[in-house]
């Protein structure tokens, strides 16, 4: 294999390109979240989570990792799987499987990501706009299915969705997004080390079956499903939040959905990097 994975977590951590150069990871795997818990494939953890490893395992170049993840609303088995197309070609999977431990397991939102440390007049470029590294953690979302990012030589990494992908319910709307993350090492998570470029693939609830009000992030969470929330819903007028938290990551308050998937539904992510000399 030409890259070099955490062996606790299956997660890529160095991809070797001929000729383009070593491309390191702060972070990559998944993420998924029921709005009420969120796991993260990289840290094994996350909030409200209970999870045990299934497999991890290599053969050539592929990679997999495979766990059992008990959340708050749902109640998943979910699988990553990186596989090494070509010298310069590098897909990263995930599929996630409603289990039969609960009548409806709730999806808000679920991303394959990779997280690359900024380089100097490293820039990303998204629906043909290129941007510069502001430090803002301004998600810059596309529905197109490529994005780049662009290095002053000309070398270019290309993210996009796999053909075919992602499969997912028709109440999920498909994005790809670069966000400028700044350094915060207080968080004292690999990837808010250093300033970075966050690479996600995801696929979020956008018709919800229920919508949730988050306070302050976890654990200030309602959702509407609950007659006394469903009243709050509608006297303070909280669908008007909707995405707040997002569009502006120091607005904690923010609404987002949650859609059903019944035991054996499941939603399937797979996305690619393609490393391209100038």
């Amino acid at each position: 294999m030409s890259f070099e994975i955490d062996k606790r977590t299956g997660c890529i951590i160095k991809w070797r390109v001929p000729g383009f150069g070593d491309l390191d990871f702060l972070g990559s795997g998944c993420e998924f979240t029921d709005w009420f818990s969120f796991f993260a494939h990289e840290r094994l953890g996350g909030f409200g989570v209970r999870f045990k490893n299934i497999d991890i395992g290599h053969s050539n170049a592929k990679v997999w990792s495979k766990w059992d993840v008990r959340m708050k609303k749902g109640h998943f088995i979910g699988e990553v799987i990186i596989e090494e197309k070509s010298p310069n070609l590098l897909t990263q999977s995930l599929k996630l499987i409603a289990q039969p431990s609960r009548s409806i397991s709730w999806l808000g939102d679920a991303v394959v990501r990779f997280v690359l440390p900024l380089e100097k007049g490293l820039k990303a470029r998204i629906e043909k706009v290129l941007l510069e590294h502001r430090d803002s953690n301004t998600m810059m979302e596309t529905e197109d299915r490529e994005i780049e990012l662009c290095w002053p030589d000309g070398k270019i990494l290309k993210f996009r969705w796999v053909k075919d992908y992602p499969k997912c319910p028709a109440s999920m709307t498909p994005y790809l997004y670069a966000r400028d993350q700044k350094a915060n090492p207080k968080k004292k998570h690999k990837h808010t080390s250093v300033p970075a470029w966050v690479l996600h693939g995801r696929v979020l609830t956008e018709i919800p079956a229920a919508f949730v009000f988050r306070f302050f992030r976890n654990p200030g969470v309602m959702w509407d499903r609950a007659k006394i929330c469903k009243i709050l819903f509608n006297h303070f007028n909280l669908y008007s939040y909707w995405r707040a938290g997002e569009f502006n990551l120091e607005h904690r308050k923010q609404t987002q959905g949650l859609w059903p998937l019944r035991p054996g539904e499941s939603i399937e992510l797979s996305v690619e990097l393609e490393a391209i000399l100038s």
